[in-house]
């Protein structure tokens, strides 16, 4: 499987966070499910609470643009 493109958008919450960003994931992408289990891109699905880690550069674009490092969701919708 080839690496998937989502566009995530931030709550405003957290001070200093972008509010949107255009995120690959790729196969070398952590992703952990709300309940701790290790998943994968197909765990990911619209509407979900999630924290993103970033790893290597980001477009300064808007939205930016960035390679995922690790993403855990937090919760399902």
């Amino acid at each position: 499987m080839g690496p998937s493109v989502l566009l995530v958008v931030a709550d405003g919450s957290v001070a200093g966070q972008v509010d949107r960003a255009w995120v690959t994931v790729t196969a070398q992408t952590a992703v952990w499910t709300a309940t701790g289990r290790r998943g994968d891109a197909g765990d990911l699905k619209q509407g979900e609470t999630v924290a993103v880690w970033f790893d290597g550069p980001v477009a300064e674009s808007y939205p930016v643009q960035a390679k995922a490092g690790a993403i855990r969701i937090l919760l399902s919708d």
